[in-house]
């Protein structure tokens, strides 16, 4: 399901993010796959509190491609950073005040928030992921054809 380059990046993440006790979950491709999506695995999205992204910053700091900023394109406006780790890439964003654009261009806040995470383990790694629900609205909202064949498959995998 992962390549091993990822396996092994995906625990350096959620085992520096545990020691650490810094909250978080993963979302995106990753969480559609721990709920039942079949497809590979493009990048690693993980979600965090605000107050902890200076802390994250410096945990990751010889990892960062991007340094956390305000990101906006036509798809999100959010606090983003993105890490390259051993040539994977790592999106982080503040789960608070995260937005993304429908496809009729209205900005919405995206569902979410780190109290009502699932804990789900792929190949031998355990880490909390988005809620199933909040995960599929934020897919359907998006509508890009990845996520909807997330959606798909995520309801396929009930």
């Amino acid at each position: 399901m992962l390549t091993e380059t990822k396996k092994k990046v995906l625990k350096f993440v959620v085992d520096t993010l545990n020691e650490h006790k810094i909250p978080f979950q993963v979302s995106g491709g990753l969480g559609a796959i721990a709920y039942g999506s079949k497809r590979e695995l493009r990048d690693i999205d993980v979600e965090i509190n605000k107050k902890n992204c200076p802390i994250v910053r410096e945990l990751f700091k010889e990892f960062i491609a991007e340094d956390f900023r305000n990101y906006k394109n036509a798809e999100f406006d959010a606090w983003w950073m993105e890490l390259n780790i051993d040539g994977v890439e790592v999106d982080i964003n503040q789960v608070e005040e995260c937005y993304a654009f429908d496809k009729e261009g209205n900005k919405q806040l995206l569902p979410g928030n780190l109290i009502d995470t699932e804990l789900k383990t792929i190949e031998g790694i355990t880490f909390p992921v988005q809620n199933k629900k909040n995960l599929i609205e934020y897919k359907k909202m998006l509508a890009r054809n990845t996520d909807l064949t997330d959606v798909e498959e995520m309801l396929d995998s009930n």
